[in-house]
């Protein structure tokens, strides 16, 4: 089943709060902001499911986490690519 857009924009908000604070150390909004182009208010929006982001911001979110853009949007993350987050991409 596809999911409609208010559920995608539910399990990107869950996904990116749960990327962003599983890193090592946790990732701020802002430093995410910074690292994607976009600032802090808008992470905040995005975390809150307010609305999905453009297709570049997103794309910027799923390379810099290491997951493709379906995934970020699906209700699970596959759990083995979470751990070796952070420290590849600085």
């Amino acid at each position: 089943m596809i999911p409609n857009e208010e559920q995608m924009c539910f399990n990107l908000a869950r996904n990116i709060r749960y990327l962003r604070l599983t890193c090592k150390p946790p990732l701020s909004q802002s430093m995410l902001a910074q690292r994607v182009g976009t600032t802090k208010c808008t992470i905040s929006k995005y975390e809150s499911a307010y609305y999905l982001p453009p297709a570049h911001i997103l794309i910027a979110m799923a390379r810099y986490f290491g997951y493709t853009t379906e995934e970020l949007l699906s209700d699970k993350l596959p759990v083995w690519k979470g751990s070796e987050l952070y420290n590849e991409n600085l």
